[in-house]
């Protein structure tokens, strides 16, 4: 029974969550407990805002990603990447060139890393990030450049029919 009053006392799953909550929680208790408290609804709900573009759960990603472990830091690079078309500034602020570059980083967000996509998707996906990054201007040239790469390689192995497109809408 200590396990629920731990849970309250970091104040992520006491009550619906919130940036605020999240931020105090990870403050308190750390990243690495935090997240490990975090139940599937509240994950789903945090994943849904950073890819709906809510630049202030956007703004939480550097302080939550220490505390992921695989599955979840996964989600992190795929949440960012459908966050950018939305809310390219601020998702672009947050990327990691760092210690966490290989889960946050331009190299990986700004490369479309989904799974399983579709052959529209993806296309879909990158006209309307690549018409955002542009429109931003400079703060998006880096991912800009990375995604364009990222599509021509897509293009050349999709028109020699090197693609097994999965069935992943994004």
């Amino acid at each position: 029974m200590i396990i629920p009053m731990v849970f309250a006392a970091f104040g992520v799953l006491a009550s619906s969550l919130t940036p605020e909550s999240l931020h105090s929680s990870i403050v308190k208790a750390g990243a690495d407990a935090t997240v490990h408290t975090m139940g599937n609804s509240d994950w789903d709900h945090f994943y849904d805002a950073v890819k709906d573009g809510k630049p202030e759960w956007i703004k939480l990603i550097p302080e939550v990603t220490p505390g992921t472990d695989a599955g979840r830091a996964e989600d992190l690079a795929t949440m960012l990447a459908l966050g950018l078309s939305k809310a390219p500034v601020t998702v672009i602020s947050v990327l990691s060139e760092g210690e966490y570059s290989r889960l946050i980083g331009s190299d990986v967000v700004c490369s479309m890393p989904f799974i399983e996509p579709t052959r529209d998707s993806i296309y879909r996906y990158y006209e309307h990030t690549r018409a955002a990054l542009i429109k931003v201007g400079s703060p998006g040239k880096k991912c800009l450049s990375i995604l364009d790469a990222s599509m021509q390689s897509i293009k050349k192995n999709d028109s020699q029919g090197k693609i097994e497109w999965g069935e992943g809408e994004y």
